[in-house]
Parts: structure tokens; C-alpha cells; sequence
């Protein structure tokens, strides 16, 4: 994992330098900012994209449009209809996007909106909120936080913990050296090299996990669960009340298990506590970690890798 961090992060810098000589933006800000640095953006409608720089400074790229068409104004231009606030404290960026009249009703062709795309130091820590807008996140070594009311998010090679949470969209990780929490109310959620203490939510929606370790805690209400982790040091506990579930853990492992479902596949038993037709509790192994798995009429399989 450490080594695909690493070449994954020198391909970013390598794009940075390439992509901010001709990438289109309205206009732009640089700050020069105390590391290790926090970011904290808002903006009403517009995505946010963060991306690690080699520099000591925070440059905003501020992309302006109206209806679907960019346009090359200026800041000055842009406060007759977006209100920009920039506020600077030693290592503390905070930036607020917001229309001037948030209450008035205006149709898709006339309405303004503003994204970000922002060059940090790498060991910044973020927290940015959209009310209506994609958030990605990319290669910082901090701590991040990102909520979008209706909106995907992606965050990837990442060292440190991530929060993410969305009303209307997919939330995909990857390659995260940290704690995870994770949510959305109509989105599917996708895991990939995660490495500590997953929490992962979704009322409508799939939860899939690949390669990864630590423990993990993910629940749906309409949607199947399916993954493997490569190592499992915590509690796995899964639950669905309308879907399957397919989950893979290391050989050898002893566990003691939870089962509950239509249709139940399982591992060979030291011994079984309880069997009933849609319910075994019982050890692996000698027992060990808890392994819950749990579906009212769906089917659950649990697998050794």
C-alpha cells in the first residue's frame, strides 16, 4: 500500500505542473500559508476539487458559470451576483461561496454557480461543504472532512482519516491509510485498500469493499453487501434488511459468527451454538474476532480467502 501511495502521488504533482498552465478557470488566488495547513471551503453550487502542489501556498482556481456556460469575468464582476469572503489566520484558510440571494427561486440557465479547484501543500487537512456539487479529494497526508447535500465524493490516496457524507450520490474511497467514515441516503458506497476502522452507511444503495484491513461495520437498507478484507484485526459486522451479503476474510482465521438470512453459506464449524433455517451462531478456528452477518430473506455467505 505505502509503495502505490507514493507512485500514485508523484503522477499527481507531475499532472499539477502540466495542468495549471492551461486548465480554464474566471480568476484565481494564491495564499501562502503556514504548514501543516487547514482548508476549510463552502460553496452553494459548485464542485470542489483538492489537489496536493509542491509549494508552501494555497492557489484557488475559482471556475464561474452561469446556466451551463463558463464565464471569463473577474471577481469584481462575479459580487454582483456571488458574495466571496477569504479569511486567513496563520495556518487557517476559509473560504465561503455563497449566491447573494440564496432564497430567490431563478431557473437552471440563469443561475450562477461557483467551483473551486485548489493546489495545496501536501500535509493540508480539509474540510469542504457543497450544497450542490461533486467534492474529490487527492493525495494529502491530513485529515479530511467533506459533506455534499447532492453530489458524488472521491477521495483517494489519503493518509490520515476521512469523513464523508452525502444525501444524493456514490461515495468512493481508495487507497486510505486511516480511519473511515463514510455515508449517503441514496448512493452506493466503494471501498478499495482501506486500512483501519471502517464505518459505512447507505439507506438505498451497495456497500462493496475490496483488499482491505482493519475492521469494518457497514449497513444498508436496500442493497447488497459484498468484499474482502486482506487483513481483519476488528469486529466485521454487516447488515441489510433488503439484499445479500458476501464477505471474504483471511484463512485460518478464528472468528466467532453471527449469521442470519434466507439462504446461509458458511465455513466448517469447530461447533455450532445454535442452528436454526435462517440463523447459525457459532466458532471457527477456535473463535475469536466477531463476525456478524445479518439479511432478513436474502442470501449470506461468508468465505475464507
Amino acid at each position: 500500500m505505502k509503495a502505490f501511495f507514493v507512485l500514485g502521488f508523484s503522477v499527481i504533482c507531475i499532472s499539477y505542473a502540466s495542468y495549471t498552465q492551461d486548465h480554464r478557470y474566471s480568476f484565481s488566488d494564491k495564499i501562502e500559508i503556514v504548514s501543516p495547513a487547514k482548508l476549510k471551503v463552502y460553496t452553494t453550487d459548485g464542485f470542489i476539487k483538492v489537489t496536493p502542489s509542491a509549494g508552501k501556498s494555497i492557489e484557488v482556481y475559482y471556475i464561474v458559470e452561469k446556466g451551463k456556460n463558463f464565464l471569463k469575468i473577474s471577481r469584481q464582476e462575479m459580487d454582483e451576483n456571488y458574495l466571496l469572503e477569504v479569511n486567513e489566520k496563520e495556518n487557517m484558510l476559509d473560504i465561503s461561496l455563497r449566491r447573494r440571494n440564496e432564497n430567490k427561486w431563478e431557473v437552471l440557465r440563469d443561475r450562477f454557480n461557483v467551483s473551486c479547484e485548489i493546489y495545496v501543500p501536501v500535509e493540508t487537512a480539509c474540510d469542504l461543504t457543497s450544497a450542490d456539487g461533486n467534492i474529490t479529494i487527492t493525495g494529502l497526508t491530513g485529515d479530511q472532512k467533506c459533506i455534499t447535500i447532492d453530489g458524488q465524493v472521491k477521495i483517494k490516496d489519503i493518509r490520515g482519516s476521512v469523513n464523508a457524507s452525502t444525501s444524493h450520490g456514490d461515495v468512493k474511497v481508495s487507497n486510505i491509510a486511516g480511519d473511515v467514515d463514510l455515508e449517503t441516503s441514496k448512493g452506493n458506497i466503494k471501498m478499495t485498500a482501506v486500512s483501519g476502522g471502517i464505518l459505512a452507511f447507505t439507506s438505498n444503495g451497495d456497500i462493496r469493499f475490496t483488499d482491505c484491513e482493519g475492521s469494518i461495520s457497514g449497513r444498508t437498507v436496500f442493497g447488497d453487501i459484498k468484499g474482502n478484507m486482506d487483513k481483519l484485526t476488528g469486529r466485521l459486522k454487516l447488515v441489510t434488511k433488503n439484499g445479500d451479503i458476501d464477505a471474504t476474510i483471511p484463512g485460518g482465521l478464528g472468528i466467532d459468527m453471527k449469521l442470519k438470512g434466507g439462504e446461509l453459506h458458511v465455513p466448517d464449524m469447530d461447533k455450532a451454538a445454535k442452528i436454526t433455517e435462517s440463523q447459525i451462531y457459532g466458532s471457527v478456528n477456535g473463535g475469536g474476532i466477531p463476525v456478524e452477518l445479518s439479511t432478513i430473506t436474502g442470501l449470506v455467505k461468508l468465505s475464507y480467502d
